[in-house]
C-alpha cells in the first residue's frame, strides 16, 4: 500500500463531470464525512508523515467541497 502511496499524482488526475441525483450527492456526502473520520484514525496509526497526511486531509476536503457545490448549484 506505502507503494502506491508514493506514486499518488496530483497532476496526473483527469476532471470528470457527473450528473448526480440529489439523493446520491447526500449519500456521497455523508460516506466523506465517515471517511474523513475513519482516514484520521488510520492516519494517526499508520505513523505516516506529515506532509502525506496533510496531502491526503486536503484531497478529502476539496472532494468534499466539489460535491457540495454540485448540490448548491441544484
Amino acid at each position: 500500500m506505502k507503494e502506491a502511496d508514493s506514486k499518488f499524482d496530483l497532476k496526473g488526475i483527469m476532471p470528470v463531470e457527473l450528473r448526480l441525483l440529489d439523493g446520491q450527492v447526500d449519500i456521497i456526502l455523508r460516506s466523506l464525512e465517515l471517511y474523513a473520520y475513519n482516514l484520521e484514525f488510520m492516519l494517526n496509526t499508520e505513523n505516516s508523515d506529515e506532509n502525506e497526511r496533510q496531502k491526503k486531509l486536503a484531497l478529502l476536503k476539496y472532494t468534499y467541497e466539489q460535491v457540495l457545490s454540485i448540490q448548491a448549484e441544484c
